[in-house]
């Protein structure tokens, strides 16, 4: 049976819900407000990089004692565990209201007719979202996946994920605990915000089926749907996340393995490229609304030009028109002049609803950490008297 669900009213959390979110609201840790969030960020962190450091320092591999990769040192994990994770929790708060608006405004566009198609769409995401099957599917993928890696950077680089005794090399109680505790747990909220992803992308889809009210001559040029174009903009948040893990991984094979940057320039654009290409997809399922709207637009509006055309020249260009009205003051100068305007901007509507401005900031969330890496290859000094060189 559909869910009852009136307009304003939706019930579309789907970043807060399902069983496993469920269990931290009944721990108490999942709480609404600021304070839910720093609480399952320090639930997270207590889980995963603290334990990691409390054994290194127990087993000698915190600090550099003739390691070359002391934990400390390894901010590969440290970006892993002390931004990322906590960035995949604060983005929740960052995505989800846009969410619920989206709907709720998509929601006015809907016919009565439809309503109850609408809503049962909505029920269904729902239902998605707290599948008890799919979730534990994710927490096998998490964990019962296959660990595979060396032990080390690369053979002759002791680091904190190995212990040496004598001839013999043995993972340290802190890989351990990072191989099936630590980096599954982080494995598992990339794999949920995934799940959420598809279920947010599919609803998008089953409303762009939907017959929505577009007007041709909204000023977004985009039929007044530009608003969903908007909401996507903040999955760049996530895409920043994932950028700033690559960056890192890649600045440690840089510092401590030799690597060069630019041997990673394919992988830095694959990023790059993937993310518009990823998060904007879902946007183009109502390109065939678009079109059809101006379709039908500008043939409403050029047969309303036509008309309004016509008799403006029979009245001011022919003389049709009472002997005490006279051009001066007359609103129909004016009146013709938004009409112009209404046509034109039915004539510019877009056929897709992604702006130059969406595009730019999934680039600019993909770029960013990758900058710091430059420092590898010009030093601070010599790169800042370059801009300067450039500016002055």
């Amino acid at each position: 049976m559909t869910k009852d669900i009136r307009q304003g009213e939706f019930d579309l959390s789907l970043l807060r819900g399902g069983p496993l979110y469920g269990l931290l609201v009944r721990a108490g840790i999942a709480r609404p407000g600021r304070a839910g969030f720093v609480l399952r960020i320090l639930f997270f962190v207590a889980l995963t990089w603290i334990p990691l450091a409390l054994m290194s320092i127990w087993q000698g591999a915190f600090l550099p004692a003739g390691i070359k990769v002391p934990f400390l040192y390894d901010f590969a994990e440290t970006c892993r565990f002390l931004f990322v994770l906590p960035l995949l929790i604060i983005a929740e708060g960052i995505v989800e209201p846009w969410l619920s608006h989206v709907i709720t405004h998509c929601a006015t566009l809907v016919s009565e007719a439809d309503k109850e198609k609408f809503k049962h769409n909505i029920a269904l995401a729902i239902r998605s979202r707290d599948s008890v099957p799919v979730e534990l599917l994710l927490i096998l993928l998490a964990f019962i996946r296959p660990h595979v890696g060396g032990l080390a950077l690369s053979a002759g680089i002791s680091s904190w994920r190995t212990l040496t005794t004598g001839a013999e090399t043995a993972p340290t109680a802190a890989f351990l605990w990072y191989l099936y505790v630590a980096k599954p747990l982080i494995a598992l909220l990339w794999f949920r915000w995934l799940w959420k992803y598809l279920i947010w992308s599919l609803l998008l889809f089953r409303t762009s089926r939907l017959p929505l009210r577009v007007t041709p001559t909204h000023p977004d040029r985009m039929g007044g749907l530009g608003f969903i174009a908007i909401a996507q903009t903040n999955f760049a948040v996530l895409y920043f996340a994932l950028a700033a893990q690559a960056a890192s991984f890649i600045g440690e094979e840089i510092v401590f393995e030799g690597a060069k940057l630019m041997s990673f320039k394919y992988l830095i654009l694959a990023i790059v490229v993937i993310a518009p290409v990823l998060f904007l997809t879902p946007c183009l399922a109502f390109s065939s609304k678009l079109i059809e709207s101006k379709r039908i637009g500008l043939l409403e509006y050029g047969a309303l030009a036509d008309r309004y055309t016509k008799d403006f020249h029979e009245k001011w260009i022919e003389g049709k028109r009472d002997d005490n009205e006279v051009l001066l003051g007359s609103s129909d100068i004016q009146s013709l002049a938004d009409l112009t305007n209404s046509f034109e901007v039915v004539q510019s509507m877009k056929s897709v609803i992604i702006s130059k401005a969406t595009v730019v900031a999934f680039i600019a969330a993909s770029l960013v950490p990758f900058t710091p890496l430059l420092l590898t290859v010009y030093p601070f000094d010599e790169l800042l008297a370059r801009l300067l060189k450039m500016v002055l």
